[in-house]
């Protein structure tokens, strides 16, 4: 399903797949158009029940982190300069150099004094 802005919003199991393999996912926006959530259900038998909640932070239109439903981290990007030469002039592209798996070693919110994503990595800040 899309929205009327033509994003995906959600996308589920056709009919004809077996009950245990049926899965849905949703999927929420914010103001820019950036995906800051995806919400992961199985079916039960008679309804879809959320399983999992990832949420994305962005700094400008790159990716920063990946976090759980408790704020946990699960996944750290690291940006150089994109096509453009700059850090952001194509949004990101060419620009990922890494992508980190984190296991519990973290969590992210928003900074208390510049509002910006802050993340705590097994006591590093980021």
């Amino acid at each position: 399903m899309w929205d009327e802005e033509n994003r995906l919003v959600s996308m589920q199991a056709i009919s004809g797949v077996p009950s245990g393999a049926k899965k849905k996912l949703d999927f929420n926006y914010d103001y820019q158009g950036r995906r800051i959530q995806k919400i992961l259900s199985t079916w039960n038998g008679s309804a879809y029940v959320a399983q999992s909640t990832n949420k994305f932070v962005y700094d400008g239109w790159n990716l920063m982190a990946e976090l759980n439903g408790t704020n946990g981290v699960l996944r750290t990007f690291l940006w150089a300069l994109d096509l453009s030469g700059t850090a952001q002039g194509t949004g990101g592209v060419g620009g990922l150099l890494t992508i980190k798996r984190i296991k519990n070693e973290g969590t992210c919110g928003m900074g208390r004094r510049t509002g910006l994503p802050h993340c705590q990595l097994g006591g590093s800040s980021v």
